[in-house]
């Protein structure tokens, strides 16, 4: 009996170690597991923007200014480059600009304008000129209303942010 007692002692020992010692290696696996790794990259901007409007009063779109922050700005120039005077060249700015806007448009430039509670769409984008202020980035841009829409007539408002970033 005495034996059996011992046994039985030694083996509810080793059962409680190896559960213990499954548990801990399961709870590493939780939370050491490899996942993709999926980085959405942000950049502070600061920016002016003024509303357009015609000669009837309507309003057609909104003139921005981006100011790009220090960091975005040494990533963006990373491959530029310096030019013979020491200088930027503003042709690589622009078409960098231009391209940014490309690939803004399916998110409406993170511009958006409602009249009444409704979204309004923006047809797209000129007047793009682009510059080095200092040490950041400018880009400045029109973007235009599909349809024109008059203040008098409708509540009109208009916001610009990244919905991904909150």
């Amino acid at each position: 009996m005495l034996r059996y007692n011992i046994i039985k002692t030694l083996a509810r020992k080793i059962l409680r170690r190896f559960i213990s010692s499954l548990f801990i290696v399961c709870c590493g696996l939780f939370l050491f597991r490899t996942t993709p790794v999926q980085a959405h990259p942000h950049s502070w901007v600061d920016v002016q923007s003024e509303i357009l409007f015609d000669t009837e009063g309507k309003i057609t779109g909104l003139r921005q200014t981006w100011l790009f922050d220090e960091f975005y700005t040494e990533f963006a120039l990373q491959d530029f480059g310096a030019g013979k005077n020491g200088k930027i060249d503003t042709k690589k700015l622009l078409e960098l600009g231009n391209a940014n806007l490309k690939s803004l448009k399916e998110y409406s430039y993170f511009t958006y304008m409602d009249a009444d509670k409704t979204r309004l769409k923006f047809s797209g984008y000129q007047e793009v000129t682009s510059a080095l202020k200092g040490n950041r980035i400018s880009l400045s841009f029109s973007i235009l209303l599909e349809k024109p829409v008059h203040p008098n007539e409708k509540q009109v408002s208009y916001r610009i942010y990244d919905p991904s970033y909150y």
